[in-house]
């Protein structure tokens, strides 16, 4: 009676996690998956702690946690997985460890510092239904956070579970827009010595000092860490951590060595009457150097629009300015010889971006090398397939429909071996459209902008397709969509614009846009073409003899 009367009830949100495949990889090696595990329960201690959570159990593989709030289980969850996904991208498959999460909210039986009952049980069952990296959860915790957090969830049905009499409705998280940093360890069975581009986003300087305005200032920098993430190929510093830095001077060097980053982003707001102005700063955190800056001075008529645009216009800048800068770091390195899949991605895009048919081989022969580093790295496969399609394009080949076939062939890998990656269905799209399937090659160029609505490539991609579906405004509203992202502008851009001027016979400005790329043939032929609607006959000529030395076996037939 006495000990009945001891143990009391309680609602807890509780969280129950374990790791898949714990057996072999325990079995395949002992060492480095125990020590794989210590890692990973340092970032649950983390993300638990940060969302007011406690750990009361630990057995084997297994991690259990209450909460007071579902809401704050969910973001520790989707961070605890993004923070360990993101740390896995770089490990081998059959070496990666992945933990499935279930969460319940129900009653329980708190015994001292222990929690018992149906509560519990329940938890554990759904962790058992979720994927490896997945997250489950039950009809209460789904009802408490659906549109509280930026996710979508997919209901499973009712799943009968073991030792629970009624079956209990499930849901899975689909998507999500909480992607935290990885923390400075890794947490796979297997060290990795080269790590993806780090960055981290300081909370903006509220200079006019008015605290009602800070959580514009804090609202912007979070869109920001959001929006960043959506870029595969960087590791964004979570919220909890870089926001440690709010109201504190630093040195970005030191800022840079405590988490761990390569990339420092921070800005300053400043409002006055009905206008404000924002400034952004890219850095390089060892340097002290400054990468990029940028000031915008908007109207706040529309608060929210003001932050979406200037969001989407930084991202958009940032991403492409960061990839540049690393592929910038590993050209004057020796490090294109050595064994990272990472460094080979990015030696390979340096030598394909120089558009000539030699240095397509040798980034083909890169991208190659990143694969048997790493068989499931999208990127690569994306690469790879993008060697083919221009040697397709540029008449590079003598069996073009091989080389084709070739570009399908990896295009079609990286969708597999990573859905999720915008750049795998971007390339995807680009194969179809070369196949005459315009109709698919627009919904997989939607869906890679719906992954990342930042990445500018993505606009100018499907405005080309649009083109050749005879949606000639749809196809130039996409371009200006672009140049709005980004005043980064490639000669593919260019080539697209020019290539819309000349269909919609706008040939002055077809031939105006076209004079400024280089080195792609089909800009080349595109800018005689415009030159000869013009009436300028010795133009038209001059820039089709420079065009056929390039290209001496070129037919009108081929």
């Amino acid at each position: 009676m006495d000990q009945q009367t001891n143990i009391k009830r309680k609602l807890a949100t509780i969280l129950a996690a374990d790791v898949a495949e714990y057996s072999r990889l325990m079995g395949e090696d002992e060492e480095a998956t125990a020590d794989a595990l210590a890692i990973c329960r340092g970032v649950f201690d983390q993300y638990v702690g940060d969302h007011d959570g406690r750990i009361f159990n630990t057995a084997g593989d297994s991690i259990v946690a209450e909460f007071s709030s579902p809401v704050e289980a969910m973001r520790s969850a989707v961070e605890i997985q993004a923070e360990i996904g993101a740390r896995n991208s770089e490990v081998p498959a059959p070496r990666r460890m992945q933990f499935r999460i279930g969460i319940h909210l129900g009653d329980v039986l708190v015994d001292g510092d222990n929690l018992l009952g149906d509560g519990i049980n329940v938890a554990a069952r759904l962790e058992g239904l979720a994927e490896p990296g997945g997250i489950t959860l039950s009809a209460a915790v789904h009802e408490q956070v659906e549109g509280k957090l930026p996710g979508e969830f997919r209901f499973e049905g009712e799943k009968s579970v073991k030792n629970i009499a009624k079956p209990v409705p499930v849901f899975t998280l689909v998507t999500n827009a909480l992607q935290p940093a990885p923390s400075q360890q890794a947490v796979s069975v297997e060290r990795v010595a080269t790590e993806l581009p780090s960055i981290a986003v300081l909370p903006f300087e509220n200079m006019g000092g008015d605290p009602e305005q800070d959580y514009f200032a804090d609202g912007l920098a979070e869109d920001l860490i959001t929006e960043l993430a959506r870029f595969q190929e960087l590791r964004v510093v979570a919220r909890n951590s870089s926001f440690t830095y709010k109201g504190k001077a630093t040195n970005v060097r030191v800022l840079g060595e405590e988490l761990g980053v390569r990339y420092v982003l921070e800005g300053s707001v400043r409002k006055a009457g009905n206008r404000v102005r924002i400034t952004a700063q890219l850095i390089e955190a060892a340097s002290d150097k400054h990468l990029w800056a940028e000031r915008f001075d908007r109207d706040m008529d529309d608060l929210f629009a003001v932050q979406d645009e200037v969001t989407q216009r930084i991202v958009a800048t940032i991403a492409p300015t960061v990839e540049a800068s690393e592929r910038k770091r590993v050209r004057n390195s020796d490090r294109c010889g050595n064994h990272q899949a990472y460094d080979a991605v990015l030696c390979a895009r340096e030598k394909w971006a120089k558009f000539n048919q030699e240095d397509n081989l040798e980034a083909r022969k890169l991208y190659l090398r990143a694969i048997e580093l790493d068989p499931d790295y999208a990127r690569a496969y994306s690469g790879l397939a993008w060697t083919y399609l221009i040697e397709k394009y540029e008449n590079w080949s003598d069996t073009p429909e091989e080389s084709l076939d070739k570009a399908q062939e990896y295009a079609s890998q990286a969708v597999k071996v990573n859905p999720a990656s915008h750049s795998a269905w971007l390339i995807q799209g680009n194969v179809q459209r070369a196949r005459g399937d315009m109709n698919r090659s627009a919904d997989s160029m939607n869906r890679a902008i719906a992954l990342n609505p930042n990445d500018v490539d993505s606009y100018i991609f499907l405005a080309d397709v649009k083109i050749n579906q005879g949606e000639l405004d749809e196809s130039l509203e996409l371009i200006e969509r672009g140049r709005e992202l980004s005043t980064r502008t490639t000669n593919w851009h260019k080539a697209v614009h020019g290539r819309a001027f000349y269909v919609g016979k706008r040939y002055e400005e077809a031939a105006k846009m076209l004079e400024g790329v280089d080195g792609l043939a089909f800009a080349q032929r595109l800018l005689a073409m415009s030159y000869a609607q013009l009436g300028e006959t010795k133009k038209a000529q001059s820039q089709a003899k420079r065009y056929l030395e390039q290209y001496p076996d070129f037919t009108i037939s081929r």
